[in-house]
């Protein structure tokens, strides 16, 4: 189990290039994946960020490429991240531009504007008064296309488009104040060509923690805005006990926010003691309206990663980014290590004594005998495969 989840070697083959725009005092430039021109008097240069933005930590890098490179063990991963120390943030990717007027007006501010699309449809916007901005948890593997717009007394004027694409490594791991090891099930590989669709479903630690005789909430206001703004956030599965989550009754993020406590054991082996669980949490799951959606135990790891084991090999994820998937735990705050034998030794051995042609008909049969319905397991694979 020494190859995972990381595409070093392909070319990426931008299906879009942006032409830039000719504008009022400017002329019309070459295609590039910066930008620069004038516009209603301000002239723009948006920097050319390249092909494979990288979105890991420097020591997340590391990790992937000991591994890649020099053919290690996922469990190795503890020469890196213990699960002591918080180690599970992403890099940010760090935008820059300049901006000048023509005249001798000042430029106040400026909005930065992300978008999927070329055309800026669904764009997600940032104020700020710098040239320079990092922004978090963007997509794997995704071109984003991007403009400034700058703010003056008498109006204001929005840059060309420029682009760049995040690179192809993950698990894609996200920053969320106050909350450790969180990230998207999706970016994995699941065969011809297609992956687990990132965007939908979230897997993290705890919100909030009981402190007697009140439950303390920890995710912090901005990490509540990421959550609900930035991830869109509509349902919370809280896989904790009563006394673990302080009792409370709706999410942490809010009343709006679709809130289910399915409480799952956690000692002994959490595969096999929580059948019952386990159909009800893939209940929820497979209702689309319910997307995008968080799930979470205490620390994000064991009763968690369980349920994103068993969500990803019926998706179609190999074994190993299903054993790279649990040990990236070990980047978070969760207090002690965990290693690859379990999901290697102990999950999918269960998992590969059912019958099927593919590891992914198993785990569908799996789940189907202990209870989960062929209708929710098809309406799952819809939605996230």
């Amino acid at each position: 189990m020494k190859k995972l989840f990381k595409i070093t070697s392909v070319i990426l083959i931008l299906a879009v290039m942006v032409g830039l725009v000719s504008c009022k005092n400017g002329k019309k430039s070459g295609i590039s994946a910066g930008y620069q021109g004038t516009v209603n008097g301000v002239t723009f240069e948006l920097s050319d960020m390249g092909k494979s933005v990288n979105l890991h930590s420097e020591l997340q890098n590391e990790y992937l490429e000991y591994i890649n490179e020099e053919n290690g063990e996922f469990d190795d991963i503890g020469l890196y991240a213990r699960g002591i120390t918080e180690n599970s943030l992403p890099a940010p990717v760090h935008l820059e531009w300049t901006a000048t007027a023509a005249t001798t007006e000042i430029i106040s501010s400026y909005t930065v504007n992300l978008s999927e699309n070329k055309d800026m449809s669904s764009e997600y916007s940032i104020d700020t008064t710098e040239t320079e901005l990092d922004v978090f948890n963007l997509k794997i593997a995704t071109t984003y296309y991007w403009t400034v717009t700058a703010y003056l007394s008498d109006g204001y004027a929005t840059s060309g488009t420029a682009y760049f694409t995040t690179s192809y490594d993950g698990p894609r791991n996200l920053y969320v104040d106050g909350i450790t090891n969180v990230r998207d099930l999706g970016g994995y590989d699941i065969g011809g060509g297609k992956k687990v669709k990132q965007g939908l479903l979230y897997r993290c630690g705890r919100l909030n923690k009981t402190n007697d005789p009140t439950p303390t909430i920890e995710i912090s206001d901005d990490g509540i805005q990421t959550m609900k703004k930035q991830l869109g956030v509509k349902t919370e599965i809280d896989l904790r006990w009563d006394e673990e989550a302080g009792l409370i009754e709706e999410s942490p993020l809010g009343s709006d926010v679709g809130y289910y406590r399915i409480c799952m054991s956690y000692s002994g082996n959490i595969l096999n003691i929580n059948s019952d669980a386990i159909v009800n949490v893939f209940e929820i799951l497979a209702k689309e309206e319910n997307y995008p959606m968080i799930f979470h135990c205490s620390i994000g790891t064991d009763r968690t990663g369980v349920i994103a084991f068993l969500v990803n090999g019926l998706l179609g994820v190999s074994e190993d980014d299903l054993c790279l998937d649990y040990v990236w735990s070990n980047f978070g705050q969760i207090g002690s290590s965990r290693r690859s034998d379990l999901i290697a030794n102990t999950y999918l051995p269960r998992i590969k004594s059912m019958k099927g042609r593919k590891l992914k008909d198993k785990f569908y049969n799996y789940l189907l005998n202990i209870g989960v319905s062929s209708k929710d397991l098809n309406s799952i694979i819809s939605i996230l495969a």
